[in-house]
């Protein structure tokens, strides 16, 4: 398989390679850091859904699958496309998307959304079924409005083998109450139509917490929440994470006394710290340049 840079296709080459893709089954594409994407094909009850390319279930207990003979698509019983379906999504309310084979173009119930005529290669569904999707042209839509038409474009990235094309966009999220984030091709950040981000500094990567709080980290090494910096030292974060109660840790580039959590030093005297996960319940465990473990700034294993 080869991969390519992240870069824009023309139409021509994206409704080829898009159609003999393989569908990819997802109920829930909401953007959680904090948790485990298992947690996206489960209902409040714990139910596990229906999630295979050509059967869907949501928790409200609707039925959506793939005809067999000619591949058109029911919901409850009722036919909702006219033409074969490529591949199609339900949310957990029981909102209906999917694209045709007669051209990549998205669709719900109601019929076919607003792309710009630009084949969509990328659609992601929230947990209150909202749709956010990017067209080949780098424009972000949601719910058939476009949002970055004059905000530069979205960059997706192609994974190609000789008869296949898998697409996929790193730098685009929809969050659990349907808002849009994305980076643009100038580095800067937006949730929906709203700038995140400074216009000095190109941002690297964003992750996103249950209440769909934004944690982003710019080429100046700037860590921020929402708009708000989350370190005011003078050192730079080289990397971070979240746990499941959406609190940050991060590693900065200091030679000593190199992790924090939230606004807390998690010292390891003067030992580098090198790598750092979570437990369970949120604590910060983390190995020093001597191969001690630590936890929360106590020593438990030399």
């Amino acid at each position: 398989m080869r991969f390519s840079s992240l870069c824009i296709y023309p139409v021509s080459y994206l409704l080829l390679l898009t159609i003999i893709s393989p569908a990819l089954a997802f109920n829930d594409d909401s953007r959680d850091d904090t948790r485990s994407a298992v947690s996206n094909t489960l209902c409040k009850n714990n139910q596990v859904l229906n999630d295979t390319p050509t059967l869907k279930s949501s928790c409200q207990g609707d039925v959506v699958y793939l005809q067999n003979r000619n591949a058109v698509l029911i919901k409850n019983g009722k036919m909702i496309s006219h033409f074969s379906v490529l591949d199609f999504k339900v949310s957990r309310n029981g909102k209906v998307y999917y694209r045709t084979r007669n051209g990549p173009f998205l669709s719900d119930e109601s019929g076919k959304l607003e792309s710009l005529g630009g084949a969509v290669i990328v659609y992601l569904v929230s947990t209150n079924g909202d749709v956010v999707y990017l067209n080949d042209q780098g424009i972000v839509f949601k719910n058939g409005k476009p949002l970055n038409q004059n905000q530069g474009k979205v960059l997706y990235q192609t994974s190609e083998t000789s008869s296949r094309a898998f697409f996929s966009a790193p730098n685009l999220a929809i969050t659990q109450n349907g808002r849009a984030v994305y980076i643009n091709d100038m580095g800067l950040l937006y949730v929906d139509q709203i700038p995140m981000s400074l216009h000095t500094a190109k941002v690297l990567k964003f992750k996103v917490d249950s209440q769909a709080t934004v944690f982003y980290l710019d080429d100046l090494g700037r860590l921020f929440k929402n708009k708000n910096k989350v370190l005011q030292k003078p050192v730079k974060v080289k990397a971070f994470k979240l746990n499941t109660q959406g609190q940050v840790a991060y590693l900065t580039d200091g030679a000593s006394r190199n992790l924090y959590f939230e606004d807390r030093n998690l010292s390891a005297g003067s030992h580098r710290i090198l790598n750092f996960s979570f437990t369970g319940t949120g604590e910060v465990i983390y190995t020093d340049e001597k191969g001690r473990l630590w936890k929360m700034g106590q020593l438990i294993s030399e």
